[in-house]
């Protein structure tokens, strides 16, 4: 083999790399980054899981249920309290959430009951703490019914229960802030403190979110990237309560409490969400 055959092969290895930790950022699971490629990869799965770990990736911490269309749907639904079928049956084909999976998330509200963790992040420039990013979630492009159509949302993904705040940071940051320094093998790490505690926990549908803000530096901010995410800009609570687009539900309600976190006023540290107190009402 010539060196330049050598250097040929090991360019296409590391672009196919690149290919399936691209896909797995963005989609979240192996089987996804196997149907995307229609198993066309030189990868067992076990193959690309050690992948996962050679680039330090946090694996995904729930293959079922997507936030966004969980939010979109019980949003809906307790907008038009109508019955669960009758509005699943008003969604495209594109929506991927079980029917059977919407009556148990209502279900569990319903009972007051969480039965996963997720973490949302409020990054702040540290020149400007009291504004937050939020950007577009093109996955929700997909929801042509609506509002639903492009919501700009915190970074936010499931976590595993019990796990460090740290891991559940990371895999937010990675997913859906810094996502191309993953592929670059140049994270900033250092972004993630050790003594890191949220300052809001929330129960919205059966998730318990909790919170965590991050102020970041100017040069850090040039690094801003996602492949689930775009459009990302800094906006301030009066920004978000004027906002033109469409807000993920519990945005809002988030940048409120982070402005009194802020500016150290009182507010309650644990809450349900207002989400979850309008389908407990209307679905009692």
């Amino acid at each position: 083999m010539t060196l330049e055959t050598e250097k040929y092969f090991e360019a296409r290895e590391h672009e196919i790399e690149q290919q399936v930790i691209y896909l797995y950022l963005k989609y979240g699971s192996v089987d996804a980054v196997l149907a995307h490629t229609k198993h066309n990869l030189p990868y067992s799965t076990m193959s690309i899981y050690r992948l996962l770990d050679k680039y330090e990736v946090v694996k995904s911490a729930s293959r079922n249920t997507r936030i966004d269309e969980a939010l979109a749907f019980m949003s809906y639904l307790a907008e038009e309290k109508i019955p669960l079928e009758t509005l699943y049956s008003k969604f495209p084909p594109s929506f991927q959430t079980s029917v059977q999976t919407m009556h148990r998330i209502l279900s569990h509200v319903k009972k007051g009951v969480t039965r996963r963790a997720a973490t949302a992040l409020v990054v702040s420039p540290e020149v400007d703490p009291q504004s937050i990013l939020i950007a577009k979630d093109n996955s929700s492009s997909n929801l042509r019914f609506g509002k639903i159509s492009g919501s700009f949302t915190l970074p936010m993904t499931f976590s595993k229960k019990n796990e460090p705040p740290s891991q559940s940071i990371l895999r937010v940051l990675q997913q859906e802030v810094f996502s191309q320094s993953v592929l670059d093998r140049c994270f900033p790490y250092e972004i993630i403190s050790d003594n890191l505690k949220p300052f809001w926990r929330v129960e919205i549908l059966d998730i318990k979110l909790s919170v965590y803000g991050l102020q970041v530096s100017e040069q850090q901010l040039k690094g801003l990237s996602s492949f689930r995410l775009s459009d990302f800009r800094f906006v301030d609570k009066a920004g978000l309560k004027n906002f033109e687009g469409n807000l993920r539900p519990g945005i809002l309600d988030i940048s409120e409490i982070y402005e009194k976190a802020v500016l150290g006023e009182e507010y309650e540290y644990v809450s349900v969400s207002d989400l979850n107190l309008a389908l407990a009402s209307s679905f009692a």
